[in-house]
């Protein structure tokens, strides 16, 4: 498992730690696995050197879960942001 210390979640537009990225709900059903998603060009991916498949420890509102990676290619999320499955919710 990749522990991405600093990289934190916010749904708050005003969030402010260097390597904070948005949360964003894409209402995409794994079941009962937390599924992260994360472009490829995002300033925390090219940082961490991560890959598809990565275990990655998330926190958010002072809960931290583990989820699995996906890295994304296309538009959404957007650079600054992380998208999440219902089931990290």
């Amino acid at each position: 498992m990749t522990q991405a210390e600093g990289v934190f979640m916010s749904d708050n537009a005003n969030w402010t730690l260097p390597h904070a990225l948005r949360l964003r709900r894409l209402g995409i059903n794994t079941y009962q696995e937390p599924v992260i998603y994360m472009r490829s060009d995002c300033h925390v991916c090219r940082a961490e050197g991560f890959e598809a498949q990565s275990r990655v420890q998330v926190t958010h509102n002072g809960h931290a879960i583990v989820a699995t990676l996906n890295v994304v290619t296309g538009d959404l999320p957007a650079p600054d942001e992380v998208g999440l499955s219902e089931a990290g919710h």
